[in-house]
Order: structure tokens, then sequence, then C-alpha cells
């Protein structure tokens, strides 16, 4: 009786753990930017669907950058569509450099690449698909040495 009743607590356990995977990663999506320049007009988007509401997650926004990207940060505006029509917006900035001017992240040769932590450890309370936007809040009308821009979504528990 007891074997049995163990061998339930085990299922019911290793299922219960295993519903939300640590670090799994749902989504890895990216778009390449105007190699002329990404436009103050410019939006990335991105669509994320969450089937499983009873776990964090966390968001990640990546960067690719040549080394001629002429500033120290960037600034992101982003936004967030739920499922049900609710939108959440955000502005986030991303040191790229240090005050010396070394290149933070990883990269070699020109290019480089930064993530930059965009939602930690939310819970998304739908099932649904997500509409996320990203777009540039720096000065210039056309920012040059910006190539590409990426969403990664991580499943934490």
């Amino acid at each position: 009786m007891h074997k049995h009743l163990l061998l339930i607590f085990s299922v019911i356990a290793a299922t219960i753990l295993s519903s939300c995977e640590n670090g799994t990663r749902i989504a890895d999506l990216s778009q390449e930017l105007d190699p002329e320049g990404w436009s103050k007009d410019s939006v990335s988007r991105f669509d994320v669907t969450i089937d499983d509401v009873s776990c964090t997650y966390t968001a990640l926004i990546n960067v690719r950058h040549h080394t001629t990207y002429p500033y120290q940060n960037l600034w992101l505006f982003t936004s967030l569509q739920r499922p049900d029509g609710r939108i959440e917006k955000d502005s986030l900035e991303c040191i790229l450099a240090d005050n010396s001017g070394a290149w933070l992240g990883n990269g070699f040769g020109s290019m480089q690449e930064m993530s930059l932590l965009y939602l930690p450890k939310v819970r998304f309370t739908q099932k649904g698909t997500y509409h996320i936007e990203i777009r540039h809040g720096m000065r210039d009308s056309l920012l040059t040495g910006v190539n590409d821009i990426g969403l990664e979504v991580l499943r934490n528990d």
C-alpha cells in the first residue's frame, strides 16, 4: 500500500515539476533592420503564444549592433498587447558601452550583441498570443549601426 502511494506521489510530483521546465526557451525571434538605418517610424513586431499560465517567464530583448554604432546607449520603446487587448507600454535603456567606449556584451569583429532584461519573472495571466512591439527611442530619425533586434522568452519555473 505504501509503495503504491509513494509511486502515485512521485508521478504527481514529477508532473508538477516538469510542467514548468526551468529555462525552457519558448520563443527566440529576431528581425533584421534596414542596413541604411533604423527609422524612428519603424516598428519591430513579435508574437508570442503563451499556453501555460502557471509558470513565470523572463523576456529579453537582444540587440545586435556594429562597432560603428555612434552612441553608448540605446533607448527602446516597447508595447505589450495582451490577448484581451490591454496594452502596456514601457521605455528601456540599453547600455551598450562603458564610459571608456569599450563595448559590453558579446561579439567579435565589428558585430556586437547585448541582451537586455525586458520582463523579469512575469506571470502571463491569460492564455493566447501576446503582441510585442519595439521601436527605438533615440533622437535620430534614422539610427545607424543597429543590425537587428530580437525577443527571447524563457519559461522560469
